[in-house]
C-alpha cells in the first residue's frame, strides 16, 4: 500500500506580487507578503500585528515571523518589569526542573512521568527543551509540547512531548532536566538595573529588541534579524575609521566591538552599522543590521 504522502509548507499573508501588471505595480496599500512558522497560531489565538501586545497568548513561543526584509519571533515579557523599546532583551532561563524518570518510559513514548523538585505549572515548559543526561541516550534532547501542574515538590506530573523518545529511559538511570522555552520569560536588564537588581548583570546574552515599548506579562513579537533601531552606548558608534561592528553591552545597548579593549572580545555581536557615518554620530538611535536569529 502507497504511504501517505506529507505537505511541508510555510503560512504565507499578504500580497506576494508574483504578476507584474502597472495595475498591481500601482496599488500602494497592499501589504508585503508575510512568513509563519507552519501552526503557530494557537486554537482560538487572533491575528496579532508585529507592534501589537497582548496579555493573552495567540502564538506558540517562538514562532517565527518574516516580514520583507526583518525576523521576529513570538515572547512574553516579564512578569515584574516592563520591556524598554530598542534595548536588547534576555530570556531568563535557569537550569528549572531536575531529577529521573518516575518510572521507565519505552522507545517511541511520547510522555515522561517525572518527579517535581518545585511547583511547576500547567504548561511552564512548552516550547522548552527536555534533556537526557547517562545512559544510553545520553544527551538526547526533545522539543516539549505540554506538562501537567505539580502542586508541590515530590508530586508527580506529566511532560508530553513533539517527538517520541528515541532510546528508553530507565527510571534513576538517567537524570532528566527541563529547560524553559527561551522565549517564555524575557526581561530587560536596563530596567532592571534602574530598580536596583543586578543578580543578573553581566551574566545574560541577547534574544532580541523589542521595536516598541512592552508592559509587564504581554506577549509580544521580537525582532531577531534585519535592520533594527537600537541604543547606542555612547552616541558615538560607527564614527571611527572602520568601526562597524557592534556588541550588545551588558545592559542591552550597544558599543563598538574593538579588539583593543579588554573584554569586548567575549561581548555578543549584535551586528554592523547601517548608515554612512562620515557626518558622525548619528542623533539619539543607532541603525545597525540585527544578527541574532535569522
Amino acid at each position: 500500500m502507497q504511504a501517505k504522502s506529507k505537505l511541508y509548507a510555510r503560512r504565507l499573508r499578504g500580497d506576494l506580487d508574483l504578476g507584474l501588471e502597472p495595475a498591481r505595480i500601482s496599488v500602494g496599500d497592499r501589504r508585503w507578503a508575510e512568513i509563519l512558522t507552519p501552526g503557530g497560531r494557537l486554537p482560538g489565538g487572533v491575528e496579532q500585528g508585529i507592534l501589537e501586545v497582548s496579555l493573552a497568548q495567540n502564538y506558540r513561543l517562538g514562532t517565527r515571523r518574516v516580514v520583507a526584509d526583518r525576523t521576529y519571533r513570538y515572547m512574553r515579557a516579564d512578569t515584574a518589569y516592563l520591556l524598554r523599546a530598542a534595548y536588547g532583551v534576555y530570556p531568563n532561563i535557569t537550569y528549572a526542573e531536575t531529577g529521573t524518570a518516575f518510572a521507565d518510559v519505552a522507545a517511541g513514548a511520547y510522555t515522561v512521568t517525572l518527579t517535581a523538585v518545585a511547583a511547576v505549572a500547567v504548561n511552564e515548559f512548552a516550547e522548552g527543551i527536555l534533556s537526557v543526561e547517562g545512559g544510553a541516550g545520553y544527551g538526547t534532547n526533545y522539543r516539549i509540547k505540554s506538562n501537567t501542574v505539580a502542586a508541590a515538590p515530590g508530586d508527580q506530573f506529566i511532560v508530553t512531548l513533539w517527538d517520541p523518545i528515541v532510546l528508553g529511559l530507565t527510571a534513576v538511570t538517567e537524570v532528566i532536566t527541563l529547560f524553559h522555552s527561551p522565549w517564555r520569560n524575557v526581561h530587560c536588564i536596563a530596567e532592571e538595573i534602574a530598580a536596583g537588581v543586578v543578580a543578573n548583570l553581566s551574566l545574560t546574552s541577547v534574544i532580541g529588541i523589542p521595536n516598541r515599548f512592552v508592559p509587564v506579562s504581554n506577549y509580544f513579537w521580537g525582532q531577531t534579524w534585519g535592520p533594527c533601531m537600537v541604543i547606542p552606548a555612547g552616541g558615538a558608534e560607527g564614527v571611527a575609521v572602520n568601526e562597524r561592528m557592534m556588541a550588545f553591552q551588558e545592559d542591552g545597548v550597544v558599543t563598538r566591538a574593538r579588539y583593543e579593549v579588554v573584554g569586548v572580545l567575549d561581548m555578543q555581536i549584535a551586528g554592523w552599522v547601517l548608515p554612512v557615518t562620515t557626518a558622525g554620530a548619528m542623533p539619539g538611535l543607532l541603525e545597525i543590521m540585527l544578527e541574532i536569529t535569522p
